[in-house]
């Protein structure tokens, strides 16, 4: 995320800062998965849930909206 922030820096993207709440929400989601493994000494099922409903659909949801307005914005 350091160089995608310092790219949104460089170009005066103006949603920076809301940008970087995301990336930093999705930091926490792993924290917690992380601990939800340990804790459960392995992938059960619900970890790989949450998995598909924290990371797999932030990912493609981030990308396509947050990331793609960085594009557009920088085509500018």
């Amino acid at each position: 995320f350091s160089a995608e922030e310092k790219l949104q820096e460089e170009i005066g993207y103006p949603k920076l800062e809301e940008h970087k709440k995301q990336h930093e929400h999705l930091r926490q989601v792993v924290k917690d998965l992380h601990e939800m493994l340990e804790d459960e000494e392995g992938p059960s099922p619900a970890f790989v849930e949450q998995v598909q409903k924290n990371v797999i659909e932030w990912l493609y949801t981030h990308i396509k909206g947050f990331d793609r307005a960085v594009a557009e914005y920088a085509k500018q």
